[in-house]
């Protein structure tokens, strides 16, 4: 990993079915150096792992195709327990965005998507889903003020 683990760059993998989003946050953390791929789903993300090898995966909870973001996260954790993960969702609580999010693992980095008002609050969230894999649950709270809450 160039850079060290704290600064990247990193590979990231976003997974995100609305064209916009994903392109933001894709372009978003390039401008910070990373290298960014997007999946539509969480199928083509499952089949991109093994080629992308990322450091982090950056993904929604929720998919109209059907397929379970929280699905994907605990099949990441399985297969590549290294990869640090950032929930980018439109629901404040997992548990408002699926019905599986119990497997969601105790260390993803939750983000609401109406709340990020910056590419530097994502930034923020990938750093800390980064230095923080294998601690408590971060819940991230973006609030329109900038303020960044990170309770443990």
């Amino acid at each position: 990993m160039t850079g060290g683990p704290q600064h990247g760059p990193w590979r990231v993998l976003v997974v995100e079915d609305d064209p916009l989003i994903a392109s933001l946050v894709a372009d978003g953390l390039r401008g910070f150096g990373h290298v960014a791929r997007v999946c539509a789903d969480p199928v083509d993300a499952v089949e991109e792992l093994n080629s992308f090898d990322p450091h982090v995966l950056v993904s929604d909870l929720n998919f109209p195709s059907g397929g379970s973001g929280a699905r994907l996260i605990a099949h990441v954790r399985h297969t590549h327990p290294w990869v640090a993960v950032v929930v980018l969702s439109n629901h404040r609580s997992p548990e408002l965005a699926v019905a599986d999010s119990a497997e969601l693992p105790p260390d993803v980095v939750y983000l609401v998507k109406s709340m990020v008002s910056s590419v530097n609050q994502l930034q923020d969230g990938v750093v800390a889903a980064m230095v923080g894999g294998g601690n408590p649950r971060h819940d991230i709270v973006l609030h329109a003020h900038d303020e960044i809450l990170v309770s443990r």
